[in-house]
């Protein structure tokens, strides 16, 4: 719990830092009357697009939990999926969402193979579905954004890249999983002769079950037809919802004449940069990429700078906060 209680210090420091960015370089009064001006309408829209976010990722978590044993209600798919949310931010690289959401799983009379079970398959599908989604946007809007902001464009293709890697890993361990554990272990052999892996027969052992588990993930998921088209359409819906709250704020503050298929590309070319950030809440990258890519759509700084603290409040705090609301696990517990 001590790492956590760091972590939430961190992201005080980053959130009081990006604050006072703010305040020292616009003029105080322009982002009062920016403020002022919003429409309220399509920022509630946006915090409702904000809970569609929660609800259809919730729908895909409940379609394979209920695929494996039918013990899961929704509403305790959305508290498992928000408890999810909350550690996703505040632990680097969105680390401390699965494990939290395999225990409370268990809680709910899963064994702690169907909890790991269940979060692979949504991992698998998650992946897949943002790697497809987010290579359309690119293939349409690369060349827009690179003729405006070439650097962060090319940070954008390398986080898309990152990710299309883990896909292609996942499904050469569903495919080709003994080549792949023989893979598995040179590289740790080797890692292990330059002594950043210390003990590596352990280290063989566990990339093993994990590779076997993989695969027997995988092929269960393969059998389960209308559980995966389900659960691909909830994953888009999810996407889309996320990729519709920049464009909602956008509105909001009075934009125009803007392409909405480039405002949905920069939601995520935003998420691609941030993807590979290795801070609470990408801390830090999420907040410069935005800043960057959204600012090719105003002239204004200040209606860029409004429209970052909007979406950081919608996107990470309310998460947050929400996720806090859902959270009734002792520290103790937690630590276990």
């Amino acid at each position: 719990m001590k790492k956590k209680r760091w972590n939430i210090l961190f992201i005080a420091v980053i959130t009081i830092a990006l604050l006072v960015y703010i305040y020292c370089t616009n003029d105080i009064h322009r982002l009062k009357m920016v403020l002022i001006q919003a429409n309220l309408f399509w920022i509630f829209i946006a915090v409702v697009c904000m809970f569609c976010y929660w609800i259809f990722e919730s729908g895909t978590l409940y379609y394979t939990a209920n695929s494996i044993k039918r013990k899961l209600s929704f509403h305790k798919a959305f508290k498992t999926t928000m408890v999810g949310q909350l550690f996703n931010n505040i632990t680097p690289f969105a680390s401390g969402g699965q494990p939290i959401q395999a225990y409370y799983l268990i809680r709910q009379e899963f064994e702690l193979g169907e909890a790991t079970s269940i979060l692979l398959m949504k991992f698998i599908i998650y992946q897949s579905a943002m790697i497809l989604y987010t290579g359309v946007l690119l293939g349409i809007k690369l060349t827009f954004f690179i003729g405006h902001i070439s650097s962060l464009s090319y940070l954008a293709i390398l986080g898309f890249s990152v990710n299309l890697f883990v896909v292609i890993g996942l499904l050469a361990i569903a495919y080709l999983p003994n080549i792949s554990l023989k893979l598995a272990t040179v590289i740790i052999k080797l890692l292990s002769k330059i002594r950043i892996i210390k003990k590596k027969e352990e280290c063989i052992q566990k990339t093993t079950e994990q590779v076997e588990e993989f695969h027997t993930v995988f092929k269960l998921l393969m059998t389960k037809k209308t559980v995966l088209a389900k659960s691909i359409f909830f994953t888009f819906l999810q996407l889309t919802a996320q990729f519709l709250i920049p464009l909602c704020i956008c509105l909001a503050l009075q934009m125009k004449g803007q392409s909405i298929l480039s405002i949905i590309a920069a939601s995520a070319f935003v998420m691609m940069v941030s993807s590979f950030v290795p801070l609470p809440g990408a801390s830090g990258g999420a907040e410069g990429s935005f800043y960057l890519f959204f600012g090719i759509f105003f002239v204004d700084p200040a209606i860029v700078a409004v429209a970052l603290v909007i979406w950081r409040i919608i996107t990470f705090y309310l998460p947050i906060f929400v996720g806090m609301f859902y959270c009734r696990v002792q520290p103790a517990r937690l630590d276990q």
